[in-house]
């Protein structure tokens, strides 16, 4: 039994560095940010502050959302404190979406005159970024542990309001996005951030998560003593 369980900390963990990588590379392709990261990443850019440290203002955001819910719906104590528990771990989670935009280059910048610095390889490193926020979310959520503030909203949202998950997730994401216009051309009168890479991160983020869980949650989840079934859609 304590082997299981640090199995499922040890994958989710894992989920959580891999989905916080990804994330922090999608802004270093210069083609977009992924739609739930656009709020914070707009706000940094424009006021020169670490997106890490803005993403956990965010996510503090979220939590609370999360308080208000589920205190209308009357739930348990349990569900308060896992709540509750969001808030230091996405303080840990932000440290490491600092250190992550620190050690990455950015390729519009950085990587100028090289592969990487053209529209090819942005393309390459946005889809790849893209593809670990797909896993980590997977890997993250399949652990049913303390989810990631965004998605915690999200499940409280669709749960208060009855809404399907998955188009509740859609409208989360477009929410976040005007938004972010809305803010950057009040500021800077220009979007920052916002781009191909926005759209398709929502597009494509949900849908890689849904063949992971597919083809291979049910083997982390049988390694961490959890029953094997289909977890949340995320991104």
């Amino acid at each position: 039994m304590k082997r299981k369980l640090v199995n499922r900390w040890l994958i989710f963990i894992a989920g959580t560095i891999i989905l916080n990588l990804g994330i922090i590379m999608s802004t270093k392709a210069g083609l977009g940010v992924s739609p739930i990261i656009s709020i914070a990443y707009c706000l940094s850019e424009i006021h020169h502050l670490t997106i890490g440290d803005v993403t956990l203002v965010m996510y503090v955001v979220f939590v609370v959302i999360q308080l208000l819910l589920h205190r209308r719906a009357k739930q348990k104590k349990s569900v308060f404190i896992m709540d509750i528990l969001q808030i230091p771990v996405s303080l840990a989670v932000t440290r490491l979406m600092n250190l992550f935009a620190f050690w990455l280059p950015n390729l519009v910048t950085d990587c100028a005159g090289t592969f990487w610095g053209a529209i090819p390889g942005r393309i390459i490193f946005l889809l790849a970024a893209l593809a670990l926020t797909a896993i980590g979310c997977a890997m993250s959520l399949s652990m049913r542990l303390i989810p990631n503030p965004a998605d915690g909203a999200v499940q409280a949202i669709s749960d208060t309001l009855r809404i399907n998950l998955g188009l509740t997730k859609n409208l989360f994401d477009v929410t976040c996005i005007l938004i972010s216009c809305v803010i950057c051309l009040l500021s800077v009168r220009h979007l920052v951030g916002i781009g191909p890479g926005t759209i398709l991160g929502m597009l494509c983020v949900g849908r890689g998560v849904s063949l992971f869980n597919r083809h291979l949650s049910g083997n982390l989840q049988t390694a961490a003593g959890i029953q094997a079934t289909p977890a949340p859609s995320g991104g």
